[in-house]
């Protein structure tokens, strides 16, 4: 992660469009700075969330934009590994002194964010905890209020005692509630609930192998000028504004307006 600020800057002053692995700098400052670059050479750079191009979260994507559940006012989101993504992650963790909210949190905010059309944020309130890693936070719990009244819980954690992983993705508006992993929604109609179970690829691991080779196409068709729902480094920035208003609450033990 450290590496990632340096190695897209050098690759926009060669002239090149970048697609830069998640997070895409350690902090707003670095992201703001990336932007800039980018405008100034005339070059597009892309953040690889490919969560977002996971089937399920696609299908969801499609269903809150035809307002299947009414109007979303809470999500609720946790994803816990017993151990770093890689051990990458913890070097890097031990240089920028940033640890779970880089790997896991940050992909947490940018689904809730993008699911949402990215509101306003107008409130931030973080705790961290490091009980397995001193030099870096392993547990993270934040929560953001939007302008319009809506709330946003995040829950990353590398350090839960919990033999497996667990990822927990729950979506809650006036009309419906919807759950990911498997996609699971539940709409009222005419007074009834009902339950929709869309069809799904059966085989788990396909979600994530499927979800890199959209992320990949929809590069190339990004760069050749067909539309395509892709992650901005404009939408990154935002995403890292919220993670360093996470840290600086953690710090403060307090809520920061923004």
């Amino acid at each position: 992660t450290d590496s990632h600020f340096d190695i897209a800057t050098a690759a926009l002053n060669a002239g090149k469009n970048v697609l830069i692995e998640k997070p895409p700098t350690t902090n707003h400052e670095q992201c703001a700075a990336l932007a800039k670059l980018a405008e100034e050479k005339g070059k597009i750079v892309l953040a690889a969330m490919n969560n977002r191009f996971r089937a399920d979260f696609m299908m969801l994507k499609s269903y809150l934009n035809d307002k299947q559940l009414g109007d979303v006012f809470y999500i609720n989101a946790a994803w816990h590994k017993y151990e770093p993504s890689t051990k990458m992650h913890l070097d890097s963790a031990s240089r920028s002194r940033r640890g779970v909210m880089l790997d896991l949190g940050v992909v947490l905010i940018d689904l809730s964010l993008w699911l949402l059309e990215f509101p306003e944020i107008s409130g931030v309130n973080a705790a961290f905890f490091s009980h397995r890693y001193k030099g870096a936070e392993d547990s993270a719990l934040v929560t953001l209020r939007t302008k319009k009244g809506g709330m946003i819980r995040l829950d990353a954690s590398w350090g839960m005692q919990q033999p497996d992983e667990s990822f927990r993705f729950e979506v809650y508006g006036t009309r419906g509630t919807a759950t990911v992993n498997p996609l699971l929604l539940h709409r009222r109609i005419d007074d009834q609930l009902v339950t929709l179970t869309p069809t799904q690829n059966s085989k788990f691991e396909n979600v994530f192998k499927r979800s890199y080779e959209t992320e990949l196409t929809n590069f190339v068709r990004f760069l050749r000028g067909v539309k395509a729902d892709m992650p901005t480094i404009g939408q990154m920035c935002k995403v890292m504004e919220i993670v360093d208003a996470s840290y600086l609450s953690a710090k403060r033990e307090n809520a920061l307006r923004l």
